[in-house]
């Protein structure tokens, strides 16, 4: 009977060991089946092998949920009380099931926007919940509770037939339940580990198998990897996690290369010596949405116009992916950090400049108008720390006109700032950045022109569309106003994203974004000019402050791009990638599997120096951010 009893406990934990099993392969038919266009090239057989593949990690989640089970089920082995334990066993799986059916439900729509999966990034958002519901929309909300609904119900209708109908557990002999013991133990451990032997512990890399990068993304387990991106990112707060790159003294001498220019000298562009200054930094706006970068026809006819009269910068590589690291990049020229941003962190604001500091140390106003809540991700209290004169979004602003999810458009605080400039008559120059909301999802603006160009992200066409006329419509009011011919406008995207040409997120292609200069006090020379060089976004910062003759010490790593001496690269990163642009090559970088994932060149030395450029980058950069 004992003997039984113990073939019966080992049974019941198996059930539920390949329940888990089960369960996680569905979901990632789920994350398939929501992706299939993402799969259209693949072969049939790499995606049934991915979940082969995927199987020492699905192991190891399994394992971890098996955890509490097994020893409350080792306890009914010693105690009995079978009939309660099962309860709790019961109980505990179907609460699990519905949490990983709520992450892997939501993790669709992320992977859509980020094109990664769920990770501990989310934490940050999670603190602005108004805002990621704000900016689903009605129809995607609906198709994640969709999504979450249906892998409940199958993961509910599994666990009935595979555990609850035939589980069998009792009490038995105490040395039947050491045998329990052993085996579970030994199971569990080896589940943990993907081993028992090998002395360094799984990782996403055991599961990694095809040339296809969304495979080996499908391949992955997604709650595994989204505790382990939590814990990573506990240690990086303390310790710079590309530490081993190469010796910290040989990382500080490339970087400080490669940030030392031989002659201080700027090409001055503008005409006036204090022009004022108003940002325009644009939502999620790729190259594909402006036709004189290689982007779609009709989209942004205005800025096209701007940028027949104005500077283009064609070369031009996004730091960030998201909206804060913009923000950081292109106000306080420091580069995207792959494991974490430094604007979301309060505890670094004091040590974060804002180039409206320098500004206002030579006499500016600086101001900041948005129709959402600037408070997402810290952004608002970092600007309220580095004393911002003016910060005015949705809380603000008090209008009869509807709002769309995500706040106001840009014509109410467009309108807004030109009202506040008249009641105000500064008697001095004035920064302000806008930032855009049109082209964030879920797109619910009055649209002017429907584009169907692709199979997805037309929305994003619509909303580009739609602020490009406001932006036309602001500047016809702006050339009323008497401090017209006094400003420059700077247009840039806080980071690029996934349009209908679906490019790999960090491809070329996609990290591409506008940098045009715009307005009276650009010298005529310069009007219609194209400069070609490689810059990135957080160039933006020195280079603006040099035409004005402001120090710019407090920004080591944002360029001058006006001056000749300057050397062309940009440094890019994202969750998974680190990233470097040069005239000669382009390289992306796999920071977890530390392989190369792309690289343009084919000649040996110039590859070689571009994975040092970009390695000591990264650990230079992530000793900067830990002493900050």
């Amino acid at each position: 009977m004992f003997k039984s009893l113990s073939r019966s406990n080992i049974i019941f934990t198996l059930q539920q060991y390949f329940y888990w099993l089960g369960f996680f392969a569905f979901t990632r038919i789920i994350f398939i089946f929501h992706n299939r266009h993402l799969f259209e090239t693949v072969p049939n057989s790499e995606i049934f092998k991915s979940f082969w593949q995927a199987l020492p990690l699905d192991r190891s989640a399994s394992g971890y949920l098996m955890a509490l089970p097994v020893i409350i089920t080792l306890l009914m082995n010693l105690f009995g009380g079978e009939r309660i334990g099962k309860k709790v066993v019961h109980f505990f799986n179907g609460l699990f099931t519905f949490i990983i059916a709520m992450m892997m439900a939501m993790e669709l729509p992320v992977f859509d926007e980020w094109q990664t999966r769920l990770n501990y990034r989310v934490v940050d958002y999670i603190k602005s919940p108004g805002i990621i519901v704000d900016s689903t929309g009605s129809a995607l909300f609906f198709q994640t509770m969709a999504y979450a609904t249906f892998l409940c119900v199958v993961g509910f209708f599994l666990y009935r037939y595979i555990v609850v109908r035939p589980a069998k557990v009792g009490r038995t002999h105490w040395l039947m339940a050491f045998v329990y013991f052993v085996i579970t133990a030994v199971g569990i451990v080896w589940a943990f580990r993907g081993s028992l032997t090998e002395s360094i512990p799984i990782s996403q890399s055991d599961v990694y198998f095809s040339k296809f990068p969304i495979v080996n993304t499908a391949t992955v387990n997604g709650p595994w990897n989204f505790l382990q991106s939590l814990d990573n990112n506990k240690h990086n707060s303390t310790t710079n996690p590309f530490a081993h790159y190469m010796p910290r003294k040989e990382a500080n001498a490339i970087v400080d290369s490669l940030l030392t220019v031989k002659k201080d000298t700027t090409v001055h562009i503008f005409n006036q010596k204090r022009p004022n200054i108003v940002f325009v930094l644009m939502e999620s706006f790729s190259a594909d949405l402006v036709e004189q970068l290689g982007g779609y026809k009709d989209v942004t006819p205005v800025l096209d116009t701007l940028i027949d009269n104005g500077l283009l910068f064609t070369n031009c590589i996004s730091s960030a992916t998201r909206t804060d690291q913009g923000i950081s990049g292109t106000q306080s020229g420091y580069p995207a950090q792959p494991h974490t941003s430094i604007v979301g962190q309060l505890s670094k604001h004091q040590h974060l400049p804002s180039i409206t500091n320098n500004l206002q140390e030579n006499g500016y106003y600086a101001s900041a108008y948005y129709g959402g809540q600037l408070s997402y991700v810290n952004v608002k209290a970092w600007m309220f720390t580095r004393k911002w004169d003016r910060i005015v979004d949705e809380p603000d602003i008090k209008t009869d006109i509807p709002k769309g999810s995500l706040g106001y458009h840009e014509e109410v605080y467009f309108d807004r700032w030109l009202a506040d400039m008249d009641t105000f008559k500064l008697k001095k120059p004035f920064y302000n950045m806008f930032l855009t909301i049109s082209t964030h999802s879920p797109f619910d603006q009055k649209s002017f022109k429907t584009f169907h160009v692709g199979r997805s992200e037309n929305g994003l066409l619509d909303g580009a569309n739609y602020t490009d006329h406001r932006i036309g419509e602001f500047l016809t009011k702006a050339q009323q106003k008497p401090w017209y011919k006094n400003t420059i406008f700077v247009f840039m995207a806080d980071h690029s994203r996934k349009s209908p040409r679906e490019w790999p997120l960090d491809s070329y292609e996609n990290r591409l974004i506008p940098f045009i200069i715009y307005g009276e006090p650009l010298k005529k020379e310069f009007k219609g000019k194209k400069i070609d060089k490689v810059v990135s976004q957080i160039d933006v910062t020195t280079s603006l402050l040099k035409q004005l003759d402001i120090h710019t010490d407090n920004f080591p790593f944002s360029k001058n791009v006006f001056n000749p001496y300057t050397p062309e690269y940009a440094y890019f990163s994202s969750i998974e990638n680190i990233g470097w642009a040069t005239p000669n090559d382009y390289l992306i970088y796999n920071i977890k599997e530390d392989t190369v994932t792309y690289q343009r060149s084919n000649d040996p030395k110039i590859k070689a120096q571009t994975i040092k450029h970009a390695k000591a980058y990264t650990e230079y950069l992530l000793d900067d951010y830990l002493k900050r």
